[in-house]
């Protein structure tokens, strides 16, 4: 475990043996002085959806070990009991016969959403080809897109987080409650997440904790980023009008896409938002990284060299 203040590592200092207390100390201290930052935006990765009990994933594995699950399907035949197939092994053999193209191939088997920018960049190559054997294989490459997609959602809304466990989303609504905490006049912090799941929007709704989220609407939920450039304001005085930004309103986006949402044929912004997972069409969807500026302390969290 790492823990990078710029390029270096505040654990150096301590000794190999050091418990996790004095790690855990020296996060905290570092942690206090950072939310009182003017600026303040966090960088989530899978690792802060995962949460594991010796053996037991309680809530949503990391890029890696999704991968790794995502390999052992690929080398098992559908069951005949109704169980979830998604890539068959028929599949994967027919798309590197055909393009030459393995999903188990070492630049990709680590990491699915690599496998993903792989196959939409195959899927656009052949859709602009004149030759009659690249087109004919658009359809099986879509149906692998899909079933890929189908995985993640699958692994995104299905475990014993879906079935009463609250331990991750928890963790979440302590890391919210501690931003609430934040002294008054401070910007609004900004958390964007690389993650599908639901638990950042679960933790602030069950807080009470004011957020934008890109989106518009109460029934018909739309994203229009221009409500990022909206503030949340409480009337202090009727006969004055004196009004004061709302304590602990965060703006957060989502980079990759979500369980949630949705895409439509029409509009600037055809994106919209479901009380529901719907489908998995805006999953791995990148939307390019926001670049934090010098005045502006950036924490990234749940992020790991693999």
């Amino acid at each position: 475990m790492k823990f990078l203040k710029g390029r270096r590592d505040e654990f150096e200092k301590l000794r190999d043996e050091s418990p996790w207390e004095d790690k855990a100390d020296i996060i905290q201290r570092q942690m206090a002085e950072v939310f009182g930052a003017k600026n303040l935006s966090f960088l989530m990765g899978s690792g802060c959806s995962s949460l594991r009990n010796g053996d037991d994933e309680l809530g949503i594995s990391t890029m890696k070990f999704l991968a790794e699950e995502f390999q052992s399907l690929l080398a098992t035949e559908p069951a005949d009991d109704g169980g979830e197939a998604f890539v068959s092994p028929a599949q994967k053999a027919e798309l590197n016969n055909k393009l030459g193209i393995d999903l188990s191939a070492d630049d990709v088997k680590g990491n699915i959403e690599q496998m993903m920018e792989v196959l939409i960049n195959a899927h656009q190559f052949c859709k602009a080809s004149k030759k009659g054997e690249l087109s004919s294989v658009l359809t099986l490459i879509d149906q692998i897109i899909a079933g890929i997609k189908e995985f993640v959602l699958f692994k995104c809304t299905t475990g014993p987080f879906s079935n009463g466990d609250e331990s991750v989303v928890t963790h979440y609504q302590r890391f919210y409650q501690s931003l609430a905490t934040r002294s008054r006049g401070l910007a609004p912090p900004w958390v964007f997440t690389t993650n599908y799941d639901l638990f950042n929007e679960r933790a602030m709704d069950r807080s009470g904790i004011p957020y934008s989220n890109g989106f518009s609407g109460t029934v018909e939920r739309k994203f229009n980023p221009a409500t990022y450039r909206f503030a949340l304001a409480e009337q202090l005085d009727i006969t004055s009008r004196r009004w004061a930004a709302v304590d602990g309103f965060v703006h957060f986006c989502k980079l990759h896409g979500s369980v949630n949402w949705t895409e439509e044929e029409k509009g600037i912004f055809p994106i919209r938002e479901s009380h529901t997972p719907l489908d998995p069409s805006l999953i791995a969807r990148e939307s390019g990284l926001t670049q934090c500026s010098s005045q502006t302390k950036c924490v990234l969290i749940g992020f790991c060299e693999r």
